[in-house]
């Protein structure tokens, strides 16, 4: 199977914002919302994140396929703008995992995973542990930094950039 590697198009986004929406829903680190509400909740939230200032989403597909739906591999979405990237989601059809679609989605992106970069969702697969007490993705990805904060606030928001900006933290609280 050859695969390519592009910029989303507007027709993508569904099955992005789909996949996000239903792979993140019985995460541990997903929030308290409860699972009646996830999809009605987490669908504007998730697209007012891939709608940001510098937020770029790639999508793996295979060029030849006629149905735009079924030509998706997988895609990944990464806000540029940060000290280091902020990945927010990867995700690769269960399928087709394990096979270096990922790696093609990081390289789309202009993110070294051997580098340092920040990532704002975290899935069972990313944390769980293996025999050794150590997890298999993060070993592979030891510069990674998990910060959801960064995705909760606009980049001008952030703690760090109030402090650029000359706010105390105190006062960075309170508005």
């Amino acid at each position: 199977m050859t695969l390519a590697y592009r910029p989303a198009l507007e027709r993508d986004l569904k099955f992005v914002l789909y996949s996000w929406v239903k792979s993140q829903k019985f995460e541990p680190t997903a929030g308290l919302i409860a699972v009646k509400d996830w999809r009605a909740v987490m669908t504007p939230q998730l697209a007012s994140i891939l709608a940001r200032d510098g937020v770029r989403i790639f999508v793996a597909y295979k060029p030849e396929e006629t149905d735009h739906t079924a030509d998706l591999y997988g895609w990944i979405a990464v806000e540029h703008g940060h000290k280091a990237p902020l990945v927010h989601y990867i995700f690769v059809k269960k399928h087709f995992r394990y096979e270096g679609i990922g790696r093609g989605l990081f390289e789309a992106a202009g993110v070294d995973p051997a580098d340092w970069f920040y990532y704002s969702c975290q899935t069972k697969l990313l944390s769980r542990p293996d025999r050794e007490g150590r997890t298999p993705l993060l070993r592979r990805f030891h510069l990674a930094e998990f910060d959801p904060w960064r995705a909760r606030v606009p980049k001008d928001q952030t703690r760090k950039a109030q402090r650029d900006h000359g706010q105390s933290s105190k006062e960075a609280e309170v508005s």
